[in-house]
């Protein structure tokens, strides 16, 4: 038939002279908000009138509320499950996803972190602390969205860790898993004696190394668990202040011993650069 005179066309010729006509196809464009949130399928391109099923799956922590955007060509914009009717055009589409299960505001009063413990509070705007004890040994950490009002009665006894501070990101929240290893960052081109600053506050466990005894007394050791070895691994001990204390470039075996016997007591950042992943632990000199 004709083709007209207003119609662009993009046409591919393989090498028996065949006419491949890829007019009618069009792009379906799928995105997270926030990209925490969840993953999602079905995005491409896809022919005009295609029933294409996309799925909008929550990451743990996050919960699916709906899709918005082109969503006249969306079945039921309110399932995380559903199909798109493609148009003669492109569709763009935003699946937005919440945090669940954090509280908006949290009261803590009457709390004793003991010795061995390690707690994490969150809310999604204010906690409010009285009346509230760190016991030597005992670490806390506090996570708000908007502000922390640390009153009367707050003691952190000596040997004893709190850290409060206020949401980097959406899915930076204790309720909310985050993966141990990272994506590597280059130091900064000056070198500059700085924690990264989406360095996880408490660490449990870690996925490709290790650090015992912790607490230590001044000397500890190094573990890599991973399987795979790199040539070399790098080493940097940060104090809780910021400062870089120690960056060395260390070979890839098994077991690493460090010494902090020069430094005062307290906590220390620990952060391994394995290839292109980093990892990073909390350590407590006594």
């Amino acid at each position: 038939g004709e083709w007209g005179e207003t119609i662009n066309r993009t046409i591919y010729i393989d090498n028996d002279t065949i006419i491949h006509d890829i007019w009618g196809h069009f792009v379906l464009e799928l995105d997270a908000q926030p990209t925490a949130g969840g993953t999602l399928s079905g995005g491409g391109i896809h022919p005009f009138s295609a029933i294409v099923p996309v799925e909008a799956n929550p990451l743990p922590g996050w919960e699916f509320i709906n899709w918005t955007g082109d969503i006249e060509h969306v079945h039921n914009a309110n399932s995380s499950g559903t199909t798109v009717t493609m148009p003669a055009s492109d569709v763009s589409l935003t699946a937005n996803f919440a945090i669940t299960g954090i509280p908006e505001n949290l009261d803590l009063s009457n709390e004793t972190i003991a010795d061995g413990d390690t707690e994490c509070f969150d809310a999604l705007q204010t906690i409010t602390v009285s009346d509230f004890t760190v016991e030597t040994g005992g670490s806390v950490t506090l996570i708000a969205g908007e502000s922390i009002l640390l009153l009367a009665g707050t003691t952190v006894e000596h040997g004893g860790y709190l850290l409060a501070r206020i949401a980097a990101r959406e899915d930076d929240y204790c309720g909310i898993p985050r993966a141990m290893e990272i994506t590597k960052e280059p130091v900064g081109s000056k070198g500059e004696d700085v924690v990264p600053s989406d360095l996880p506050s408490v660490v449990r466990e870690n996925g490709f190394f290790k650090l015992y005894p912790n607490p230590t007394d001044g000397t500890f050791t190094l573990e890599l668990t991973s399987a795979e070895l790199e040539k070399t691994i790098t080493v940097e001990i940060h104090s809780m202040l910021g400062n870089r204390l120690f960056r060395k470039e260390l070979p890839a075996q098994r077991l690493h011993t460090i010494s902090l016997e020069s430094q005062q007591p307290g906590i220390y950042i620990i952060r391994v650069m394995k290839g292109e992943n980093v990892g990073v632990e909390r350590l407590i000199k006594r």
